[in-house]
């Protein structure tokens, strides 16, 4: 077992996203043994954690000097469904990996020979063979080819949940992953091992075989003999995962035992019980319990690490489902927006004073930016700089005398600074800017009554942040896409008339939709899918950089467990900020969540139509610098169909560039000193509830 000891700084990926993110990025195995308990009820899916969790820690050890073949034993299951159930999760999370890349990079290699398919499926090598199948890994990325489970084979995507005989394509070549690693194949298993070291390296990951025994009919005492039988220098030792079950006639005070051979005898054990045995605490390391909740006459399965003494981990209860790729985890909400140890580590904040950064104010403003290491070298030789780029700005004077329009510039447009730097196609690539006058984004509510040009605003900005090469998504709640598509015209058209030319396309190939169905989603799945969409790069290498929810009224209606959820919205506001995107929410003025938007949005536009019907834009609040205290803006806009504009300017050089702004020949300033009359004005309502 020396050889197979862990640097004591080790910590590896279980291979579950969601699980190494409540570990904090990964399991520590700096211990020389390490027993992991999993345990639940009856359809809590804990086999699966375990096969998966299994898998994973073995692919994080693997090496190609020293190969880890982790073992699965169990005393219930066949070896067939076991090795059946590992080669989908494998299938598809090969699969999941392959899509990622496609979406980021349109990787040609990725599909050259049709690596994948070729691997596991049994496609026709002959050149008269459907000419569709000659590019179907590329095909399965484009997600118009899909793998069932339940028929182990590819289909033809046709109808949404049906798999039958008609588009069927090829099956699968093996029963287990073991297959595919097995010496009696002679040279074809070489060219076996070669096609998966290959397809390892493209996908970054690790492809290994596994072993599946079976333990029937064998008490706690043989179970005991058979596990001291093994040879521990064998490399399959090193990860295990054991799934047992124990007849009540059988005496259970021998089961501490057991689990303590089973942790002498390997490096990494997991051991997945029901939770119906009487297990004390303290005889594992790490225990993961597993439960199923009724929430809104709905079941949600949610998994708790009760115990762990080697490492800190998320408390509390994390919701899970179970995909085609295994489990999938959601971490809480409660994750996402608190900062770790921030009050223990407070003194040098507070005592620094606030036009200086600290440190780690720095490095919070470098965000997620490639082109800076944030040494302490650098903050530094920056540090003076910037305290005098703050102090220039509190002390400006001209800023005092922003218009409605100058305000609704900074919220709605963007205005990217050129650094200098391209990007493969030659398209700039903007800093972020950290000065107090060029703020823009944060949280934005837009809120009014039906008919009030909340969405076109909201459009116009969207158009502003494309001619930037910046991407925008478009998060619709249970909404048509093909009516919001046919509405996504550019309001800059609207007052030129003759905006239409090659800048316009690659507009719209800034814009993007994800839209949510109706159903009992909880905050935690959807903020973790929005991370996920939105930490994968396109073909440009740049990653969404504003998310706007169109209608966010939808909440009360058709989405409930977000609805009665507290912390969404805030844990909304907080991702966008941790990841420096601008959020953009539009809400309707008589929603319940209105209140609370109000509370949280850095910004907050209001929409309302006057007596003459013309449009009253109110800015009730600007986070950005504007030292003008208390102050309301209301722009008066006669023509808001004419708003936006995009025209060209002529530099020196005789550069042409392209420019989206406010046209201001059709807002004037109108003076408002209160907000009352818009929420509690007469006959109007106030927050959902009727005035009286």
């Amino acid at each position: 077992m020396e050889s197979n000891k862990m640097n004591k700084y080790t910590k590896v990926s279980t291979s579950i996203d969601g699980l190494d993110q409540i570990l904090y990025d990964g399991l520590d195995l700096s211990r020389d043994h390490t027993l992991i308990i999993i345990r639940g009820g009856e359809y809590t899916e804990k086999t699966l954690l375990g096969l998966q969790m299994m898998y994973g820690i073995a692919q994080g050890l693997n090496n190609n000097e020293s190969p880890v073949i982790p073992c699965f034993y169990t005393n219930h299951y066949s070896c067939e469904y076991i090795n059946d159930l590992l080669l989908d999760i494998i299938i598809t999370k090969c699969i999941q990996l392959m899509t990622m890349l496609h979406v980021s990079n349109h990787n040609t290699e990725l599909f050259q020979d049709n690596l994948f398919s070729h691997l596991f499926f049994k496609i026709p090598d002959n050149q008269n063979c459907n000419y569709q199948l000659q590019e179907i890994d590329n095909l399965i990325c484009q997600e118009a080819v899909y793998y069932s489970n339940r028929t182990n084979a590819l289909h033809y995507r046709r109808t949404e949940n049906y798999t039958h005989n008609e588009n069927f394509i090829v099956e699968r070549r093996g029963k287990g992953i073991s297959d595919y690693f097995n010496k009696d194949l002679g040279d074809i298993q070489d060219r076996q091992i070669d096609k998966l070291k290959k397809l390892s390296n493209r996908l970054k990951y690790p492809l290994i075989s596994s072993n599946v025994e079976n333990l029937y009919d064998k008490s706690i005492t043989d179970l005991k003999n058979e596990i001291n039988s093994h040879d521990c220098n064998n490399k399959k030792n090193t990860v295990a995962c054991y799934d047992l079950i124990f007849p009540f006639t059988e005496d259970l005070s021998h089961v501490a035992e057991l689990l303590d051979c089973i942790n002498q005898k390997h490096t990494v054990a997991l051991v997945v019980v029901p939770d119906n045995i009487p297990l004390s605490n303290s005889c594992a390391d790490m225990i993961i319990d597993l439960t199923n909740k009724d929430v809104e006459h709905y079941t949600l399965q949610y998994l708790c690490i009760t115990r762990c003494i080697f490492q800190l981990t998320a408390k509390g209860w994390h919701q899970y489902k179970r995909r085609d790729y295994g489990i999938e985890i959601f971490p809480s909400i409660n994750t996402y927006f608190p900062k770790r140890r921030y009050l223990q580590r407070a003194l040098v904040y507070t005592h620094s004073d606030v036009v200086t950064d600290t440190y780690q104010q720095y490095l919070d403003s470098l965000g997620v930016s490639k082109y800076h290491s944030g040494t302490y070298r650098e903050y530094t030789e920056n540090k003076e700089r910037r305290k005098k780029e703050y102090i220039d700005d509190l002390l400006s004077p001209e800023i005092s005398y922003n218009t409605s329009i100058d305000i609704l510039e900074k919220i709605l447009l963007s205005q990217g600074e050129d650094s200098g730097m391209q990007n493969k196609d030659g398209i700039p690539l903007m800093r972020r800017r950290d000065c107090i006058k060029l703020f823009r984004g944060g949280v934005t509510a837009i809120i009014g009554e039906a008919n009030t040009y909340k969405r076109f605003i909201t459009f116009g900005s969207i158009f502003s942040s494309s001619l930037q090469y910046e991407h925008s998504l478009i998060l619709l709640l249970n909404k048509d896409t093909s009516m919001t598509r046919r509405r996504l015209s550019c309001p800059a058209m609207m007052h030129s008339g003759t905006c239409r030319n090659e800048k316009c396309a690659q507009c719209y190939s800034y814009i993007h939709f994800m839209n949510i169905f109706m159903g009992n989603i909880t905050s935690d799945e959807f903020i973790y899918f929005l991370r996920k969409q939105v930490s994968i790069p396109f073909t440009d290498g740049r990653r969404i950089s504003r998310v706007i929810i169109d209608d966010l009224q939808i909440l009360d209606f058709c989405f409930p467990l977000l609805k009665n959820n507290p912390l969404f919205i805030p844990s909304l506001a907080a991702l966008c900020h941790e990841l420096d995107i601008d959020l953009y929410i539009l809400c309707d003025r008589e929603a319940e969540a209105t209140y609370k938007l109000r509370a949280i949005a850095d910004n907050v536009l209001c929409t309302e139509r006057d007596t003459d019907g013309t449009l009253l834009l109110y800015i009730e609040r600007f986070a950005g610098y504007d030292n003008t205290p208390s102050k309301i803006y209301c722009g008066k806009i006669k023509r808001p169909r004419e708003i936006f504009e995009c025209y060209d300017i002529y530099e020196e050089n005789g550069q042409i560039i392209r420019q989206y702004g406010i046209n201001d020949e059709h807002i004037e300033d109108h003076p408002v000193v209160s907000m009352n009359d818009f929420w509690h004005g007469e006959n109007k309502s106030f927050f959902g509830k009727t005035k009286k």
